[in-house]
């Protein structure tokens, strides 16, 4: 049975090989993104807990916040970028109907 995802792929490798290496090169950036997120959120965590304890200073906390936002940022614009290039293939293959299914 083909669910969006699978219609999706199959859209993307039959129709449009420059949009569908776009496309999943975004969901790689993206993987990768989140990852770094989630290490920046661990690491910040750790240094939160640190400073609690006296052991890390105000700056070190500071430094480690501006990481887990910057982290976050691009987290989140890849995955616009993710969103963007799906639209354009679906837009592309004339298939923007498959976003209301």
């Amino acid at each position: 049975m083909l669910n969006q995802s699978n219609t999706l792929k199959i859209i993307v490798f039959i129709f449009h090989p420059f949009s569908s290496f776009s496309c999943l090169q975004n969901i790689e950036v993206y993987r990768s993104q989140a990852q770094s997120y989630r290490q920046a959120q661990n690491v910040y965590n750790v240094t939160e807990e640190q400073y609690r304890e006296g052991v890390a200073s105000m700056t070190s906390i500071l430094q480690d916040e501006m990481q887990l936002r910057e982290s976050q940022a691009a987290c989140v614009l890849a995955h616009c970028q993710f969103n963007l290039a799906r639209l354009d293939l679906l837009r592309l293959s004339g298939n923007l109907s498959l976003l209301t299914e």
